[in-house]
């Protein structure tokens, strides 16, 4: 994670005290209440029975069209299949998007918490805050800006 953590140094800029005070607030515990995603508005990848579907925000296109390494460590496997951005998600999860493995949202857990360095910067204690709330909830974490980003899993050792 050190190396991942040099390459983001180039594109990271610090808010200042104005941020601090809302990842202070982001690290509050959280339960899960149900509906919590019913708010957010979900975008899904593009099929051929769904052409006519809108993507609306490009960030989550991005999202959608991002592919990782596999677990054989050469064939690319999709990030993930929709992704849901709003208002309940950054509630939840103190970040701008949560992805699913499925095509939506209802049908699977979440895998990803996504954060957009274009929309908002990120310092390394809130990058670190953010880590431990996608560790918690058993999620990975990606940093992205346009369609480059990189995926982080975040664990505890004691």
């Amino acid at each position: 994670m050190g190396s991942s953590l040099r390459l983001l140094a180039d594109h990271v800029a610090c808010d200042g005290n104005q941020e601090q005070g809302y990842w202070r607030w982001i690290r509050r515990k959280r339960r899960r209440l149900s509906g919590v995603d019913e708010g957010g508005s979900v975008t899904t990848m593009r099929t051929p029975e769904k052409e006519d579907e809108k993507v609306e925000d490009p960030d989550a296109q991005s999202l959608v069209r991002m592919q990782v390494l596999g677990t054989d460590g050469a064939a690319p496997v999709a990030l993930g299949r929709s992704v849901l951005c709003g208002p309940s998600v950054e509630d939840t999860y103190g970040c701008h998007y949560h992805v699913y493995p499925s095509a939506s949202s209802g049908d699977a857990h979440g895998t990803a918490l996504c954060w957009s360095l274009r929309r908002s910067s990120l310092n390394t204690h809130a990058l670190m805050c953010l880590g431990r709330v996608a560790n918690s909830c058993h999620k990975d974490m990606v940093l992205f800006d346009d369609d480059i980003g990189i995926l982080l899993s975040y664990t505890a050792t004691p």
